[in-house]
């Protein structure tokens, strides 16, 4: 029965080894693309009030912010390279030169 169970426990080893995203990892300097239409800010302070409307689900806020230039949509598969990392956020640098800041789960390491 230990054989048994050491055997499960090898092969759930190497499984979990082979279907890791390790390599995966966002990194300073390293290319990214948009997985899923966003909003992107263009610096940390946008960030958070854009955040803050957001859950209030406050879309004038949002407009607002977008007439003054502070945010602006970030569609599927704009690619850019990342130039910092926060807690939950990203900021990329897009090939037109433009930086966002944007939430991390709407980007993929390419």
């Amino acid at each position: 029965m230990k054989r048994i169970l050491s055997v499960l426990a090898a092969a759930l080893l190497v499984i979990s080894c082979g279907c890791s995203d390790a390599g995966k990892k966002v990194r300073l300097g390293g290319e990214v693309e948009i997985s899923e239409k966003c909003i992107g800010a263009k610096d940390e302070e946008s960030y958070k009030q854009m955040t803050d409307y957001c859950v209030r689900e406050d879309e004038t806020g949002l407009e607002i912010m977008k007439m003054q230039g502070k945010i602006d949509i970030l569609y599927t598969g704009t690619k850019g390279t990342v130039t910092d990392l926060g807690f939950d956020k990203i900021k990329i640098r897009l090939l037109n030169g433009d930086e966002y800041w944007c939430c991390d789960d709407f980007v993929e390491v390419k």
